[in-house]
């Protein structure tokens, strides 16, 4: 009895004490603690439909409605009522006996001054004799940078409600620190489904097509006083792959997919030409003249049949008529990306992955060229030239060797030099004579020129000039070392701090690694464990239960220098 007195005592107090908000001073960024409750936390054999609440200052709880969640779920409705600094949730009824609790406040208490969320709040008891006392923590991690990721709601759902980030609230939860580290407490013994995602939103529910997620694909057995969990953060849009619309536009005929096309095939009686458009979402036709309608006749349409992928190997059928409307609208600009960066060091062979907002007619590759400085202009070589099936990317390599480059430079200075008499004055021979001596024969440029490139509308690409500089063996560094496993798929990959390269492992037994004339700086090992064994890296696919293939990272970075071999690495997995 002397214990309710002395919380109606602080009650009364703080209610009258706490009349104002003092201005001034420091931006205030605490968000409300909680003083007291009635019932107390953490207390057993509640029986109460009221519970009150105190906290340090003056709050708004506008949104609790919205943002409160009973774990384990309770659909019990309740009303609210706030003064001050003081909540009171009364509920329509009873929980269920033998239960633990946790009234999740999530962001839905703020302070009325800052709006500072007290978004780790949570009031925990029990309907019976015991508090449930498992806890789970764990780390969530994005595996292809290997980085801890912060603020990701992880959160467990009975183990028959499948996919249930996607379409229903959780049972228990919590959020990731900047660590990305979790701990979910107050658990009852079972089995769950664990998943995290990026609920930008503050939906409780994920987004598949805008936030990024993760789950393990095998249910949680809680039984232990403590247990651990990993969890992979990936972002892959799960929404079913259709066509939205099929139509013409202007010169073109549109097929357009909800999301982007891996894999096309196409069944058409005759030759027809398209391309994947708008980050491969738009099958685009373009016109033959049969098929173009005009005012003298009713044109011929051109039936194709239309199957696409995606990247989880779902697909949709289709067919379509295709016609053509004569139009005077421009035709769209024709741009190519996937050029090698600027500026790359290069040893002799530079790799090019191209790919046209429209299909190649014309690739003349006499109008590619090697330049130094502004006078030396050369063509050269394009090897291994693959074209993918409706000629809107090309593979190729271009070789070009540093010692011809000298050979044609000393050449060059000879010819100058056997000329001399044949120049009208001794200035003009010095100045050549001067120019080819101080070429820089390490900084070389390819040009495509202008009519390289032209495209089934008869439009040529732009011109390209792209600058590279040749570093020479000293500059390079190698790295080296040996595998210890039980795993028996995977394989070894050398990737640049930043992720923005990566090195294939030249070992000839899986369970070496040997990374050559590899450029200065830091870099991860790791490894992809490739359990289907098609040589890349798998996201897997939540709707199958297929987790996402693992990535294994060495412990720590390895620093690359230049003209130094780093070897015998031990690499432990």
């Amino acid at each position: 009895m002397n214990n309710i007195y002395f919380v109606l005592f602080m009650f009364f107090f703080y209610s009258c004490a706490k009349m104002g908000v003092i201005t001034g001073g420091e931006k205030d960024t605490i968000p409300p603690n909680l003083i007291t409750s009635v019932p107390p936390p953490n207390s057993t054999n509640v029986t109460s439909k009221e519970f009150s609440f105190l906290f340090d200052e003056v709050i708004n709880s506008e949104e609790i409605k919205n943002k409160l969640i009973i774990s384990p779920y309770s659909d019990i409705d309740y009303e609210v009522e706030t003064k001050k600094n003081s909540l009171v949730l009364r509920f329509d009824s009873l929980f269920e006996d033998n239960r633990t609790y946790i009234l999740n406040f999530a962001d839905g208490i703020k302070d009325i001054t800052e709006g500072n969320e007290a978004k780790t709040l949570k009031y925990v008891f029990s309907t019976g004799s015991v508090l449930d006392s498992l806890v789970l923590s764990g780390y969530v991690k994005d595996p292809l940078t290997n980085e801890l990721q912060k603020e990701i709601l992880v959160s467990l759902y009975d183990s028959g409600d499948s996919l249930g980030l996607f379409n229903d609230k959780p049972l228990y939860f919590d959020y990731t620190n900047d660590s990305g580290f979790f701990q979910i407490e107050n658990i009852k013994s079972g089995f769950y489904s664990l998943y995290a995602f990026n609920d930008k939103n503050m939906t409780f529910k994920a987004e598949p097509d805008r936030e990024a997620y993760g789950f393990l694909n095998k249910k949680i057995n809680l039984s232990r006083p403590r247990d651990t969990a990993f969890v992979s953060l990936i972002k892959q849009n799960l929404i079913p792959i259709r066509i939205i619309n099929s139509r013409n536009r202007g010169l073109y005929y549109d097929v357009t997919f909800t999301r982007y096309v891996d894999k096309l095939s196409l069944d058409v009686d005759t030759k027809i030409n398209y391309s994947l458009n708008d980050n491969n979402k738009t099958l685009r036709f373009y016109p033959e003249q049969k098929y173009v309608k005009s005012e003298e006749r009713t044109n011929d349409s051109l039936l194709v049949y239309i199957t696409a992928y995606d990247s989880l190997s779902n697909f949709v059928k289709d067919t379509v008529y295709l016609s053509f409307n004569e139009s005077n609208r421009s035709k769209t600009t024709f741009e190519a990306k996937g050029f090698p960066l600027p500026s790359s060091s290069i040893d002799d062979t530079l790799f090019f992955n191209l790919t046209f907002s429209k299909p190649v007619s014309v690739f003349n590759d006499s109008l590619v060229f090697s330049v130094i400085d502004t006078l030396y202009k050369n063509p050269v070589s394009l090897y291994k030239k693959i074209w993918n099936e409706n000629k809107t990317q090309i593979d190729f390599g271009i070789l070009l060797k540093k010692d011809s480059l000298a050979k044609w430079k000393k050449e060059s200075v000879s010819k100058i030099n056997n000329d001399s008499l044949n120049y009208v004055s001794d200035s003009v021979y010095s100045v050549e004579l001067n120019y080819f001596n101080s070429l820089n024969i390490n900084k070389v440029s390819f040009l495509m020129d202008y009519g390289s490139l032209v495209s089934i509308e008869k439009d040529t690409l732009k011109r390209k000039v792209i600058p590279f500089e040749f570093k020479g063996d000293e500059y390079y560094g190698m790295i080296s070392g040996k595998v210890e496993t039980k795993l028996q798929n995977y394989y070894i990959e050398l990737v640049s701090k930043d992720f923005n390269n990566s090195y294939i492992n030249n070992a000839l037994t899986k369970d070496l690694f040997v990374f050559k004339n590899i450029t200065p700086g830091s870099y991860f090992i790791r490894a992809i464990v490739d359990e289907n064994m098609n040589g890349v890296w798998d996201k897997g696919n939540i709707i199958k239960n297929i987790g996402p293939e693992k990535i294994i990272y060495f412990k720590s970075l390895v620093e690359i220098r230049s003209n130094w071999e780093l070897d015998n690495i031990v690499f432990k997995f």
